[in-house]
Formats: structure tokens, C-alpha cells, sequence
């Protein structure tokens, strides 16, 4: 049997010279646009120990991180999978205030979220600690969607829930059939939620979720359904308001997302035939206390690969080709314009190929040419 060595583990990605020239510049424009909010850049470590790593995130977390055994301390590593509980370490040691950080970088999963996607994202976030207020929530989105504006996106779609409606619904859910009634709200279905038999309150609230979702009319039924959440549907409300105008809302509170670590909001950003979310994000208070304190957090995180699929083509510059030549004056001539912004090559093969820009020597000097 022929063992093909140029073969890569299923959902591993590789980036050719154009392609990564494509996803850096991307990586570089987001960047610099959460510089620009405020949004500081850190680097967490690839790896840390797992009683660190994953400590205050959900079993689903756990089991999405490889594991090694680190040869020197004999402790057992994790490649991280989600850098978002590294940015609340990292952040839990200032420990005050409102704290704004960013972030872009490889991380590894043991299986991707759904058949065919990558198990190797970019993952590019922005993470606000130190504020509890919706205006954390809607400053966050809205970086998300001015981070995306540029790609070239067919209609952009924001799908926003809230735990805690979730959470009320499956709180009174007799234990023994918990499970077909988080399958019945997830698949909406309602013949499914009424084989589990529950009583009549429990049943309603339930079949509440199913039926009422879409747009911001959806909320005045799920006012009605729970009454107790009257803060929760104002909040989306506002959230409408304050972002309708660049994209479509759209609520959905029958599914439990954000089992890692979220405690209120939650949303993913959709664009029309895309069936990966382009974005995830929501609220995760409660992250910080594994680290000794419990701030306010909100962010999202997104696959840079997924948004490097839509970013318009970005031309490469042309090369200048420079002879392979000692001459003092041809060395500062290349220093001078690679400090310029341009690339010089050297022509080590002495090509004659048409079409091409080279440096000339002319009169002494050296000088740009088309050839």
C-alpha cells in the first residue's frame, strides 16, 4: 500500500502563497478596525495545562481540546480550541474596569462543530469585560458587523437569543424526559413535544419557544408566555432598534447555545446560502470566577477562513525583478524602495521575460523599467 505523505488529518487546512496573502490582509484590517475601537491585541499560548485551561467551561469544551502529556512537568496539555476562556484569564488579573481585548490565532479541535468544517480556525475576537449593561452587548455587535461590512456578503441576517428564556422553559421539565424536550425545541417540533406529556403550564411555555420566532414581533407572545422576563425582551427590543438598519434580526430561543459558558444574551451572525454562522458570540459573566473574579463579560468570536471565502480579491503588487549584481549603488537602490512599500526580487535565472518591471542601470543610476 502507497502511503501518500503529503496527505493532511481530515479538517486540517493548509494556505497556499495566495491564499494566505488573503486571509493576513484580513487578519491585518480587522485588527487594525478593533485598534480602533479601543480593543487591545493579546497572545495567549497555544497550549497550557487543562486544570487551567478549561477550567469554569462546559464538558463540550473539554471534549473538543486535544490532549498531550507535556515531556517535562509530565502534566497534561491542551491545544486550545476557543481562545476566548484564555482572553478571561488573561483579564482576570487586572480585575477592575472596563477592559477591552482582541485577538487572532490558530486554534485546534478534536472534531469540527459540523460535518466539513475546518478543525483548524483562524479565530479572530473581541472580548469587553468589566461592563453588565446592554451597551456592552450592542458595542460588541456592532464592531462584529462593521468587521464584516467590507465582505462581500449576500444579506447578513443576526440571530439573537437569551439563555435565560431557555432556562425558564426547562426548569420545570420533569427530569425523565428533559432530554426529548431540549430535541423537540431545538428540531421545532411540536408533535415530538407533545409525546413528552408535560403538564399543561410547562407544555405551553415550551410550545411557546417553538412557534414564536422571527422578527421583533415575535416578542409580545414570548412577553406573554413569560412574565417573569419582562428585562430580557426589553433588551431585545433595543437591540432591534439599534442595529436593524445593517442587518436583519432574527430571535430564536428554543435552543440552549452557549452550554460552554453563556449567561445571557446570545446571538450568531448568517449570511444568506451560508450555512456556518460567520460569527458566535453572547454574554459569559459567570467565566471569571474559576480565576478569582466573577467580572462582566460579553464578545464574539468568528473563523477567519470562513470570512477570507468572501473578502473581495485583493491583487498581489508586482514584483520589480533586480539583477544578481554587487554594485553598491543597486543595494541602496533596493534598501530605498523595499522601505518604499515595494518587492524586489533578485533574478537569479537573468530572465528575459517580457512584462515585467526590473531594475535598470541607466546613466549611471539605477532606475525602474518595463520591459
Amino acid at each position: 500500500m502507497t502511503h501518500n505523505t503529503w496527505m493532511l488529518p481530515e479538517g486540517i487546512d493548509e494556505a497556499g502563497p495566495d491564499e494566505a496573502f488573503q486571509i493576513e490582509q484580513l487578519r491585518r484590517r480587522c485588527l487594525d478596525q478593533m485598534q480602533g475601537w479601543g480593543y487591545r491585541l493579546i497572545m495567549p499560548p497555544m497550549a497550557e495545562f487543562t486544570d487551567v485551561l478549561l477550567t469554569g467551561v462546559g464538558a463540550d469544551l473539554d471534549l473538543q481540546t486535544l490532549k498531550v502529556t507535556d515531556q517535562l512537568s509530565g502534566r497534561q496539555l491542551g491545544i486550545r480550541a476557543d481562545m476566548t476562556p484564555q482572553a478571561a484569564r488573561m483579564d482576570a488579573r487586572q480585575g477592575n474596569g472596563i477592559n477591552r481585548l482582541c485577538y487572532c490565532g490558530s486554534t485546534l479541535q478534536a472534531r469540527p462543530d459540523q460535518p466539513g468544517d475546518s478543525r483548524a480556525p483562524i479565530q479572530v475576537g473581541a472580548e469587553l469585560f468589566g461592563h453588565a449593561d446592554l451597551a456592552a452587548d450592542l458595542e460588541v455587535i456592532r464592531l462584529l458587523l462593521e468587521l464584516t461590512e467590507s465582505l462581500q456578503l449576500p444579506e447578513r441576517t443576526l440571530d439573537v437569543g437569551h439563555v435565560a428564556v431557555f432556562a425558564e422553559a426547562m426548569s420545570q421539565v420533569p427530569p425523565r424526559c428533559r432530554r426529548e424536550v431540549e430535541q423537540a425545541l431545538s428540531t421545532k417540533d411540536a408533535t415530538l413535544l407533545t409525546q413528552a406529556e408535560l403538564p399543561a403550564p410547562i407544555h405551553a411555555q415550551a410550545m411557546a419557544l417553538i412557534l414564536c420566532h422571527g422578527g421583533v414581533d415575535c416578542l409580545s407572545d414570548l412577553r406573554q408566555a413569560f412574565p417573569t422576563l419582562t428585562a430580557v425582551f426589553d433588551a431585545c427590543e433595543q437591540l432591534a432598534g439599534a442595529v436593524n438598519d445593517a442587518c436583519t434580526i432574527h430571535f430564536d430561543f428554543a435552543e440552549g447555545r452557549g452550554a460552554h459558558y453563556h449567561t445571557g444574551m446570545v446571538f450568531s451572525l448568517y449570511a444568506k446560502d451560508e450555512p456556518s454562522a460567520l460569527a458566535r458570540g453572547g454574554r459569559y459573566d459567570a467565566i471569571g470566577a474559576s480565576f478569582g473574579t466573577a467580572r462582566p463579560a460579553t464578545g464574539f468570536s468568528a473563523d477567519l477562513r470562513l470570512w477570507q471565502r468572501y473578502q473581495p480579491a485583493m491583487a498581489a503588487q508586482t514584483p520589480i525583478l533586480a539583477p544578481n549584481d554587487a554594485d553598491p549603488a543597486l543595494k541602496r537602490k533596493v534598501a530605498e524602495l523595499r522601505a518604499a512599500g515595494e518587492i524586489i526580487m533578485t533574478d537569479l535565472s537573468d530572465s528575459a521575460e517580457s512584462g515585467r518591471r526590473r531594475l535598470v542601470k541607466q546613466n549611471h543610476q539605477w532606475t525602474i523599467e518595463n520591459t
